[in-house]
């Protein structure tokens, strides 16, 4: 008896050229390693340049995307708003080993060697690079292959540059993944039974949890699942209640979405969802469980001057309300249009909120706490 899904969506901004009969649709995407990756190459039929300060490219709806940096070819895909290397390499995952060279050559490539910031590769290096041998991500000798090529890196930036270990930079590539996911999700779910669910997903450890509420029992319950998502396993989820028998699996849709079913004993139906709050563009992304005289849900958007945006969701009224603030240094204050004022610890560092709420009008407050992470 519960259903959740997601469901943040991401705008693409369509051209539509015409050229005879034919009509070619441009769009807009990112192209990101954990951030933002600028000073890459790319190509999608007509369209080519080099990807802007914000991971930016050009293509082709419908086309591939070729990404490479000087005679090194990276990989292509199938044009889509946002590309990252597990999407270079055909049935890509964390544990492929060209998956992780690519990002171990990328994360060596950055030139301020703190990959964790988004990646640049800077014009120096872009103009070496068309000196360089194509390169086997595949390869055994990979390490061994890029000693030449570290060694330019080096002579043109002019500061130490290495090379990550394999275990590095899947694990780097990972908590992006889950930062993608991560967030607020709303949704209902129906069959047998029927209400609605608040679904956070932890930007840490990549479980999804919340809480669900039915219109036909008038029950709260509390939502766990035991394993995280992950890209391996097609980002299924197991979710149970802590307070019934009920069940439900489901999986992401995209980023945005996700949807499943619900068993309880006899009982069965459907649920879908959508995120809430989850601006795209955002610095960073922190969202939290808040418990107390109600339950629900926080999300919080960052942008790169601390200014916050985001929404507050209560489960049980299902009414969900913006709210704004702004971070000073560690301390995040806010407050959602009902007049509910949040204070609390935001650290950046290890990713984790924790504080409280109040709403002096109503007489109601509580705790929140919870995870983000830097998106962009």
């Amino acid at each position: 008896m519960l259903k959740q899904i997601i469901g943040a969506v991401f705008i693409v901004t369509f051209i539509t050229a015409c050229g005879g009969s034919d009509k070619i649709r441009v769009a807009q995407g990112k192209f990101k390693d954990s951030g933002n990756t600028s000073g890459v190459s790319y190509e999608s039929g007509q369209q080519s340049g080099v990807t802007g300060a914000e991971g930016s490219f050009s293509y082709e709806v419908g086309n591939t995307v070729r990404f490479s940096i000087g005679k090194v070819v990276l990989g292509e895909t199938l044009g889509k708003t946002v590309i990252r290397p597990v999407d270079l390499v055909p049935n890509g995952n964390f544990d492929s080993i060209p998956v992780q060279n690519i990002v171990r050559f990328l994360m060596m490539l950055d030139d301020d060697t703190n990959p964790n910031t988004g990646i640049n590769i800077s014009n120096n290096v872009q103009v070496i690079a068309k000196t360089w041998p194509p390169i086997d991500f595949a390869s055994q000798n990979f390490e061994d292959n890029l000693v030449a090529i570290i060694a330019n890196v080096v002579s043109v930036e002019e500061k130490v540059h290495t090379l990550p270990t394999a275990m590095v930079a899947k694990n780097h590539l990972k908590s992006a993944f889950l930062c993608d996911y991560a967030g607020v999700y709303k949704g209902a779910f129906s069959g047998n039974d029927k209400g609605n669910f608040g679904a956070f997903v932890d930007a840490i450890t990549g479980k999804v949890t919340g809480l669900a509420y039915s219109t036909d029992n008038q029950l709260s319950m509390t939502l766990k699942s035991e394993s995280p998502i992950d890209h391996n396993n097609k980002m299924a989820f197991v979710v149970g209640s802590t307070s019934s028998d009920a069940v439900f699996k489901g999986s992401f849709i995209s980023t945005n979405a996700l949807e499943g079913t619900w068993t309880n004993d006899t009982l069965n139906g459907h649920f879908t969802g959508e995120r809430v709050g989850g601006n795209a563009d955002a610095n960073y992304r922190f969202s939290a469980i808040y418990n107390g005289s109600d339950n629900g849900l926080f999300s919080f958007d960052i942008d790169k001057n601390n200014r916050i945006t985001g929404v507050a969701y209560s489960i049980k009224q299902n009414k969900l309300l913006p709210l704004s603030g702004r971070l000073d240094k560690t301390k995040l204050n806010a407050q959602s249009s009902d007049n509910t004022a949040l204070t609390a610890t935001l650290d950046i560092a290890t990713g984790k909120i924790s504080g409280g709420w109040m709403n002096t009008e109503k007489g109601l407050f509580g705790t929140l706490e919870g995870t983000g992470c830097r998106l962009n």
